[in-house]
């Protein structure tokens, strides 16, 4: 992201491309509400409903440089009278520090509320119980790799962002948090873990007190490009974590977020994954043996890589959804073993339930879908699926 250090004028244009005022004084108007946390803002204002909108979400200036505007439909709640609009479009601005939310004017025709959580600036962990809970910060080697010179990630937290007071987190260091007590985490340089070794988070098993996670995941690489590996196994046998940060990456790196949550068994519902832009064994194994995960989530990718979903969901037991698969473009092992052994989603090829996803007719890739529904629950027994045929799950 880009370093932006001038100070933008923080507005919400609302007009037809010639603007409101052309309209007759006698529309009806209705006003926008928003929510975009502490770090986000729009003007609040008025405008007829004979014309579109087009809201300009900002950061606030004092996190300039340090914060992301969300740039994708995904991380947007846009309400009418509480029904849930879709017919919206996100316009980007010269940086990623704004966008231009635009709706039609036949959806505006009363109040309109905005919401989102915005991209906190900081990858955050949270106690949520009454007793202490416990966060480690530490490293390991790859087995069997040849070490490699590489940057030492430089990572600091603070328990405020008011006036912070940034501390070095030395390797093997333990913090406790008390309950709705928080520390905020960056990376004073562009790189974490590499291809020989790799630094990451540990938290208690999950019968001691939990942890939440939120933020931005991206302020451990200094809100830089993802490198190859710089997430692999972050999170692995968190068993205390009960939430996931923010992951806005939408182009991806080998191995990125490789076993990323694995064994994280409290973990009940998966970040938003908008990656456009897949690597070899990006995904692979990311949420394997999370047996509190109830719901996946969505896959826009058309083109996939090597493995990028490999057993991603692996033994994930309380799975009950599976998100759309709309790649055309597969590739060796990409789907290989991607649901094994999730036993509650129920799998039809009869077109009962929601329809996720149609296997390629022709010459697949070499093993592309060997294992796909290994015993999954459901009326399809087999562990492949079948070329031209159909998958539901009810």
């Amino acid at each position: 992201m880009k370093n932006i250090r001038f100070v933008f004028t923080l507005i919400m244009a609302i007009s037809l491309l010639v603007g409101c005022n052309n309209v007759s004084d006698d529309a009806p108007t209705h006003k926008i509400y928003f929510d975009g946390g502490e770090y986000l803002t729009i003007d609040t204002t008025e405008c007829r409903e004979q014309t579109d909108l087009l809201a300009k979400i900002s950061v606030k200036n004092e996190y300039l440089g340090n914060y992301e505007v969300p740039q994708n439909k995904a991380y947007y709640e846009v309400t009418r009278n509480s029904e849930t609009l879709k017919n919206f479009e996100i316009i980007e601005d010269d940086s990623f520090n704004s966008i231009y939310l635009k709706i039609p004017k036949e959806e505006i025709t009363s109040d309109i509320a905005i919401k989102t959580e915005g991209y906190c600036h900081y990858l955050t962990f949270t106690g949520v119980e009454d007793d202490e809970a416990i966060i480690k910060y530490s490293f390991k080697n790859w087995p069997d790799s040849n070490p490699i010179s590489a940057p030492t990630p430089i990572i600091k937290y603070t328990k405020s962002l008011d006036n912070p007071k940034w501390k070095v987190w030395e390797l093997s260091t333990t913090i406790s948090l008390k309950q709705n007590e928080s520390i905020y985490i960056k990376n004073d340089i562009n790189t974490f873990s590499s291809e020989s070794n790799y630094y990451h988070f540990e938290t208690n098993d999950r019968y001691q007190p939990q942890v939440a996670a939120s933020g931005n995941v991206m302020s451990l690489v200094n809100f830089s490009a993802l490198s190859d590996c710089c997430f692999t196994s972050l999170f692995y046998n968190c068993g205390s974590l009960i939430s996931a940060p923010i992951l806005p990456a939408t182009t991806l790196t080998n191995e990125c977020y490789r076993l990323m949550f694995s064994k994280c068994v409290l973990l009940k519902s998966a970040p938003i994954l908008p990656a456009t832009t897949l690597a070899k064994n990006c995904y692979l194994q990311m949420f394997q043996l999370c047996s509190a995960l109830v719901n996946a989530p969505q896959l826009p990718a058309t083109t996939l890589a090597y493995s990028c979903y490999g057993d991603m969901f692996d033994r994930c037991i309380s799975l009950i959804s599976a998100p759309q698969l709309p790649a055309t473009t597969l590739m060796d092992f990409c789907y290989c073993g991607m649901f094994n052994l999730c036993i509650n989603l129920k799998i039809n090829n009869e077109y009962h339930g929601v329809r996720f996803f149609k296997c390629p007719t022709g010459d697949l890739p070499e093993a592309c879908v060997v294992g796909m529904f290994f015993e999954t629950g459901g009326s399809y027994q087999g562990n492949d699926p079948v070329p031209g045929e159909t998958y539901c799950y009810e």
